[in-house]
């Protein structure tokens, strides 16, 4: 069964059988520009080795008034991100919940906020198993009271991984699609069956859309794990992300048509979006759905870079029959909600959105929902084999003797990769 649903390319399929694996939700509306990821690196993955020096970096602003009362904890949870009710004593040392004590409040810019940041691992968590993690930020050391929750994966060195990515063989996909081939090799001592102790995860640019279950076509006297099926692990191989840039949103950058100061904002209005369903490939620079902060005309981007009133046009003659648009990236953590939702404008004849961004760099496409929840990327951006992705791949493993999955194996390859 499990078979079939790969073959068919739907990964909307398969989300609603492994759910929906947001990389971070937001619960509390004056909470803004939440950024995770490793140290020295704005645009990395939050990926960590376990027991190794590197640092996470969680960043975030509230448009709240005063400085609040701010705690975090960690979650292990399994491949699903959901919950495995492991005690912290076993995942990690220090306290069950711990404050955010570093903040500074923005400088020089037209909207206020706060600006809150913390490093980990610290003296006060120290994490000491691999898995899948969720770190939750609430208030007054109440779990109850979350603002928003980040997911982040530990990591282990316990896995040969081979990955070839390539065209798919069988015609009716090639256009489209693209696909990949495993050659795995665990090192687990006290595993028993590995086919059942074994799970792959795939995503595409960390698009939790796309979230993906490797499917095994065969296990090589008992230690090595292939997956080679021709008629199986293909992801649609999408479009370039569309773009824009405020780092100086007082001069016109590609597309930009319009700056202005209107309503205590300044606002920016974009070029109007293209369907691309139809249009041939066109090779574009992006960062893969990423975003990054900047200011060209200050010097500290975490307190002095502005918030910025963005305008999306997307022009059509009729709004859809049914079904909704969302403008999705990771600056909006993937998620469908009223501020990522698309609303159709009779007069303009084009549907409309205005977000409120940080000066920055931004990449993000349009998704379509239709009545069942389901996501499709193609029906407004189009499929093409030649795009440039990353497919980030996560390898889990439990054995009967433990209480959680834990990640032996992760590599990160670019479709453009020979």
């Amino acid at each position: 069964m499990i078979k079939r649903f790969i073959t068919s390319g739907l990964v909307l399929i398969l989300l609603k059988i492994f759910g929906l694996p947001l990389s971070a939700q937001i619960y509390d509306s004056l909470i803004h520009t939440v950024q995770l990821y490793k140290q020295g690196w704005e645009t990395s993955p939050p990926v960590l080795y376990l027991g190794s020096d590197e640092k996470l970096v969680l960043a975030f602003d509230d448009f709240a008034t005063h400085t609040r009362n701010l705690w975090y904890s960690l979650e292990h949870c399994n491949h699903n991100w959901e919950p495995d009710d492991l005690p912290y004593s076993e995942f990690y040392d220090g306290y069950e919940t711990n404050p955010i004590t570093e903040y500074a409040f923005s400088v020089g810019t037209v909207v206020n906020y706060i600006h809150y940041r913390l490093t980990f691992p610290n003296e006060n968590c120290r994490i000491k198993a691999s898995g899948n993690y969720k770190i939750k930020v609430f208030e007054n050391n109440d779990p109850e009271k979350i603002l928003f929750a980040a997911r982040f994966y530990i990591v282990e060195r316990r896995a040969t991984m081979e990955v070839l990515l390539l065209r798919p063989e069988i015609p009716r996909y090639m256009q489209r699609y693209q696909q990949y081939k495993i050659k795995l090799i665990p090192n687990c001592s006290d595993a028993y069956n590995l086919r059942d102790e074994i799970t792959t995860m795939v995503v595409q640019n960390l698009n939790p859309y796309t979230t993906q279950k490797s499917y095994l076509s065969e296990l090589r006297g008992g230690t090595e794990l292939i997956y080679d099926d021709p008629d199986s692990n293909l992801f649609q191989g999408g479009n370039e992300f569309r773009y824009f840039d405020t780092k100086n949103f007082k001069s016109l950058t590609p597309r930009i048509q319009q700056t202005r100061y209107l309503n205590s904002y300044y606002e920016i209005y974009l070029t109007a979006e293209e369907w691309r369903t139809r249009s041939r490939y066109w090779r574009e620079m992006d960062i893969n759905g990423k975003f990054f902060i900047a200011n060209q005309q200050g010097s500290d981007k975490d307190r002095d870079a502005d918030y910025v009133m963005v305008h999306f046009t997307l022009p059509t003659t009729e709004p859809l029959m049914e079904g909704q648009l969302y403008l999705l990236g990771a600056f909006n953590n993937w998620e469908c909600n009223d501020r990522s939702l698309l609303r159709y404008n009779l007069n303009e004849k084009a549907y409309q959105t205005s977000l409120l961004l940080k000066q920055g760099y931004y990449n993000y496409l349009i998704a379509y929902r239709d009545a069942k929840g389901q996501i499709d990327f193609s029906y407004v951006e189009g499929n093409h084999f030649e795009t440039e992705n990353d497919y980030y791949f996560f390898v889990y493993y439990q054995s009967n003797s433990t209480r959680y999955e834990r990640i032996i194996g992760y590599t990160m390859i670019n479709s453009l990769q020979k």
